[in-house]
């Protein structure tokens, strides 16, 4: 039976494989289910850590459909993903100073990320209209 901090950091691993092609619902719903993991499981770091990727990804899946240039996108990408990386680490390492300094630093890139997106990027991509 794997331990909780491998399902957790498998967890994290597949959310930097989705982040890189910029899919970013996946991440999310990878998210909301680590939280409803950790959540069962009464592991409130855990918890915590994952509620904030949840919100990290619904910020990012809000500003979609916007017209952002894809050097723009792939620089937060990459920038979220390398953040990610360090979190896991911190989170590997048990070290809860680092895990939270990260966690900040996420938070703060995906707002940051998404207040330019609304300044400088107003213009929507026309959405595709689904036929039922």
């Amino acid at each position: 039976m794997k331990d909780v901090r491998s399902i957790f950091t498998e967890n994290i691993d597949d959310i930097q494989k989705n982040l890189k092609d910029a899919n970013y619902s996946t991440c999310g719903r990878i998210a909301h289910d680590l939280t409803r993991f950790a959540c069962n499981l009464e592991l409130e770091d855990e918890v915590f850590t994952s509620e904030v990727l949840e919100s990290i990804f619904d910020s990012l899946i809000s500003i979609a459909d916007h017209a952002v240039p894809d050097n723009i996108k792939d620089e937060i990408n990459s920038k979220i993903s390398k953040k990610i990386r360090d979190m896991a680490e911190a989170y590997d390492a048990n070290d809860k100073s680092k895990l939270w300094e990260n966690l900040k630093q996420l938070r703060y890139m995906a707002t940051r990320h998404q207040l330019n997106v609304w300044q400088r990027y107003d213009e929507m991509r026309p959405r595709r209209i689904s036929r039922y």
